[in-house]
């Protein structure tokens, strides 16, 4: 029987200098258990359960009964794991420990809340992320109309997918609402609107502003029960279409786009940008929300980056700069381009149509 000689595998041991440290990729590599966790503690309801049951705390005997876990030892680690990124608190000192919602949690991490996060969690649960996966993709070309975003909206599909990604929306759309200046704006046009999140916040925060929802049917089937519940179904206009194939609706003074070139290539955000541009008057405005990578790696955010890594995995696109935008922005007759950050990780970029664009006639 032989043996693997240690140095052929690792090198020549060295001194590691002390400002040296494998931590960082160790933690890297390990990141994934944390999500896994996270997501078996939404499957399981945890965070609605201790609400319920326990709202000033629960112990790791009460955690392990109620949900079969093996021994009081595992429940004891599920909880301080997830208290170590903050969706636990420890309560205090007394024995046995008790673990209680943070803040965080009881916004985020129970069901009925209005920021629920827990369907985007549950998306992507059957497309977790393993090395064999992503490699596959990296390798792998999709072809035309294989992008996952849209077999995830068509039929029977459309309606989970788009109340999943309404949970990823509901922050970042308040805070678009209420810092973006739509003094100046009567008629929103929201293309690809999904569940229609962003326009219904502008239209809650803005009383003067009537909105335009434009995506597939099945989709905007699940929106037209939002705008019931929010009672502005009378100040909503509903377009069913396909903005690929038919020229956007004509009648608004801006036009949103969410969450919707990062899914393409960037030849095609010229495309989308030239359909803009007609459907506007002069005046009008085109607002870009995506998570915006910074000129950098090392300056963007990590929602920005690991966003970019999941264009990767499921479609053709990339996750834009602020840069790159207002280069689109420019080569298709917009001007005075501008840039602002939101919430939850995501920015709007915005521009003006000041002038003609031979590429948009």
């Amino acid at each position: 029987m032989s043996f693997l000689n240690p140095t052929d595998v690792f090198g020549e041991i060295t001194t590691v200098p002390l400002d040296e440290d494998v931590a960082p990729l160790f933690n890297i590599w390990q990141m994934h258990r944390m999500s896994a966790l996270l997501g078996v503690c939404v499957e399981l309801n945890v965070c609605g359960w201790m609400k319920k049951e326990y709202p000033r705390g629960s112990t790791a005997k009460q955690l392990q009964e109620h949900f079969n876990f093996h021994s009081e030892n595992v429940a004891e680690i599920f909880f301080t794991s997830l208290a170590g990124v903050g969706v636990f608190v420890q309560t205090g000192t007394e024995i046995p420990k008790k673990y209680k919602l943070s803040r965080m949690a009881e916004l985020f991490l129970v069901p009925g809340s209005e920021s629920f996060f827990g369907p985007f969690i549950q998306l992507s649960i059957p497309n977790f992320c393993t090395p064999g996966m992503l490699l596959n993709s990296l390798r792998t070309p999709r072809g035309e109309g294989s992008n996952l975003m849209m077999d995830l909206i068509q039929g029977n599909r459309a309606t989970q997918f788009t109340m999943k990604m309404h949970s990823l929306a509901v922050c970042p759309s308040k805070t678009l609402a209420e810092k973006f200046d739509f003094s100046d704006s009567s008629c929103i046009l929201d293309v690809g609107a999904g569940s229609g999140v962003y326009l219904m916040s502008c239209l809650r925060q803005n009383e003067h502003l009537t909105g335009m929802y434009f995506d597939l049917d099945p989709v905007a089937k699940v929106a037209n029960t939002f705008a019931e519940d929010n009672q502005l179904e009378d100040r909503m206009t509903f377009v069913t279409g396909d903005f690929w194939n038919e020229e956007l609706p004509s009648g608004a003074d801006t036009i949103l786009f969410v969450n919707i070139i990062h899914d393409w290539e960037q030849e095609k955000w010229d495309f989308l940008l030239q359909k803009a541009y007609r459907a506007l008057p002069v005046g009008g405005k085109v607002l870009v929300v995506e998570m915006m990578l910074a000129d950098s790696p090392a300056t963007s955010s990590q929602a920005s980056l690991l966003m970019n890594l999941a264009m990767a995995q499921w479609t053709d696109g990339v996750q834009p700069t602020p840069d790159q935008l207002f280069e689109v922005y420019h080569r298709n007759g917009f001007a005075q381009a501008q840039q602002m950050e939101l919430s939850g990780g995501f920015s709007v970029a915005w521009a003006k149509k000041v002038m003609p664009s031979a590429s948009s006639l």
